[in-house]
């Protein structure tokens, strides 16, 4: 499943994680989640995507550190 083939849009991915993350958040796994960006970020991904504009392999993929 790839968000450049729109199998997927990376909007919904954030979301889908950012959903997971507060479902597990009494596990205290993330000390700091910048939901806003996160979703503005997906959002740029998901305009360049319909623009035909080539994104990379994992744009639009959330990632965390650790």
């Amino acid at each position: 499943m790839k968000i450049a083939d729109k199998n997927i849009s990376a909007v919904s991915l954030v979301k889908n994680s950012l959903k997971r993350i507060e479902e597990t958040k009494d596990y205290h796994i993330f000390t700091f989640i910048d939901n806003e960006r996160a979703l503005k970020k997906a959002k740029e991904i998901d305009e360049k995507i319909s623009k035909g504009e080539k994104v990379g392999r994992l744009a639009g993929v959330p990632f965390a550190l650790k």
